[in-house]
C-alpha cells in the first residue's frame, strides 16, 4: 500500500508542474508580447548632407504588441566608436527629446523628425561619417523596445556639392559724363538645392572663352584681367546675394576701364561664384563675349586765359594789395571820363564858347556811361553801337559849333 501510495503521489505531481510552467509561460508571453515594436523601414531626405543642412528622417513603426500602446521614437546622430552623439541639441522640429505615436496591435505608422548637422552643436566636418541610432521606447520611458544603429548612414558633402550658382545674363552701361566709366550689371540664378549666400566676383578683359558658356575652371586671358584695380564703387573684391533654390537675383558693379585696354576695341566680362568669403571654392566661371567697346578720349579745346593786368595774389604777397583798386575796370573808366571831360573843357574854354559846353560835358557823360556800361556787360552790343553813334554825333556837331563859330 505504502508503495502504491507513493507512486500515485508522483504520478499526480508530474500534470500539476507541467500545468503551473505552462500558465507561467503564457503569463509570460503574454506580458511580452502585449508591448513591443519594431521599425520597419526608415529613410532620410538624403545622406550626404552639407554642413548646416536640415535632413528629414521618417521611420515606419509596427506594434508587435497585443496592445493599443503608445511608443516612443528617438534617434541620436553621432560616432558608436566615441560614444558622442547629438540628439535634442540638433533637433529642429519642436517634438523635444522623441517622437510619439499611438498605434493598435499590428498597426504601422510613421513618425518623422527633423535634424541639422550644426556644427556648433557637434563637431561635424566636411567628409566625416556618422551613425544613425534609432530607438523605440514604451510610453512611459522605462523599456528599450527596439534599438538600432547603422553604421557610416551619413556622410558630410562639401557646399559646392548642394550650394550652385551661375550667371546668365549681363548689361553694360556707359556714364555718359565719363567715357571710360561703365555699370555691369550680372544676373544669377541659384541651381542648387539649397539656399546659399553666394560669393560673386566680375572682371573685364578678353577669354579664349566661348559667349555664355558656364566653365568650372579659368580660361585662359588674351589681355590681363581687371578687377579691383578697376572698381570704383568701393564694394571691395566681391559681392554676395543670397539667393533660394530656383530663383535669380542681381548684383551691379562700377569699373573704370583700365588705360591698357586700347580705344575702339571690345572686351569681354567675366562672372564668378563662389561657396568661399574670400573667393574660395569655385563653382563657376561665365564669361561674356565682347559687350562692352572701349570708347575713343573725347578732345576738349581749351584756351588758355590772357594775362591779367593785375596779379592779385602777386601783389598780397609782395605787400602791394594796396593797388588793387587800381587794376579794375570801373577805375580806369573813370579815369578816362575824367581825362575827356578836362579836354573838352579846355577846349571850350580856349574857343570861348561857352554856351555849348554844358551840351558837349552832356554828351561826353552820356558816352563814357555808354563804354562803361558796356564793359560790364549791362548794355548788349547792339544798344552800345546804337547810342555810341548817337552821342557821338551830337558831340562832333556841338564841337563843330564852337571851333567852327
Amino acid at each position: 500500500m505504502i508503495i502504491f501510495k507513493q507512486k500515485h503521489t508522483n504520478n499526480m505531481r508530474k500534470p500539476l508542474f507541467l500545468l503551473a510552467f505552462m500558465v507561467v509561460s503564457l503569463l509570460l508571453m503574454q506580458s511580452v508580447r502585449a508591448d513591443s515594436a519594431t521599425i520597419v523601414l526608415y529613410t532620410a531626405s538624403t545622406a550626404n548632407p552639407t554642413l548646416w543642412e536640415e535632413v528629414t528622417i521618417n521611420a515606419w513603426i509596427k506594434n508587435t504588441g497585443t496592445n493599443y500602446a503608445t511608443f516612443k521614437y528617438g534617434l541620436s546622430i553621432g560616432n558608436d566608436t566615441s560614444g558622442h552623439w547629438c540628439n535634442r541639441d540638433c533637433y529642429t522640429d519642436g517634438l523635444g527629446d522623441y517622437a510619439t505615436i499611438s498605434l493598435a496591435p499590428n498597426e504601422t505608422g510613421v513618425v518623422t523628425r527633423r535634424f541639422t548637422f550644426d556644427p556648433t552643436k557637434y563637431p561635424f566636418v566636411e567628409g566625416g561619417h556618422y551613425d544613425l541610432w534609432q530607438t523605440v521606447k514604451n510610453e512611459t520611458l522605462t523599456d528599450i523596445l527596439y534599438s538600432h544603429i547603422e553604421y557610416s548612414y551619413f556622410t558630410i558633402a562639401p557646399f559646392y556639392t548642394k550650394a550652385s550658382a551661375y550667371a546668365y545674363a549681363v548689361r553694360v552701361v556707359p556714364n555718359p559724363l565719363n567715357t571710360r566709366e561703365v555699370d555691369i550689371t550680372a544676373w544669377i540664378i541659384n541651381n542648387g538645392t539649397m539656399t546659399y549666400n553666394f560669393t560673386l566676383g566680375m572682371s573685364i578683359g578678353l577669354f579664349d572663352a566661348e559667349n555664355g558658356a558656364v566653365y568650372s575652371y579659368w580660361r585662359t586671358s588674351l589681355i590681363p584681367p581687371c578687377n579691383r584695380e578697376c572698381y570704383i564703387d568701393g564694394y571691395g573684391d566681391f559681392m554676395y546675394r543670397l539667393i533660394p533654390p530656383n530663383y535669380t537675383t542681381y548684383f551691379t558693379r562700377k569699373f573704370r576701364i583700365a588705360d591698357y585696354f586700347l580705344e575702339d576695341s571690345q572686351y569681354d566680362v567675366i562672372i564668378g561664384t563662389y561657396t568661399g568669403e574670400h573667393g574660395e571654392n569655385l563653382i563657376y566661371y561665365t564669361y561674356f563675349k565682347s559687350v562692352g567697346t572701349v570708347p575713343r578720349a573725347i578732345n576738349v579745346s581749351y584756351t588758355a586765359p590772357s594775362d591779367v593786368f593785375c596779379n592779385v595774389t602777386d601783389m598780397q604777397v609782395t605787400g602791394t594789395a594796396w593797388a588793387i583798386p587800381f587794376c579794375t575796370p570801373l577805375f580806369w573808366a573813370i579815369l578816362i571820363m575824367f581825362i575827356v571831360a578836362g579836354i573838352l573843357a579846355y577846349a571850350t574854354s580856349k574857343a570861348g564858347a561857352g554856351g555849348n559846353t554844358g551840351g558837349v560835358v552832356f554828351a561826353s557823360v552820356c558816352l563814357m556811361f555808354t563804354i562803361f556800361y558796356t564793359m560790364y556787360g549791362i548794355f548788349p552790343t547792339w544798344i552800345t553801337v546804337l547810342f555810341g553813334l548817337a552821342e557821338a554825333l551830337m558831340l562832333a556837331y556841338l564841337l563843330s559849333k564852337i571851333f567852327g563859330g
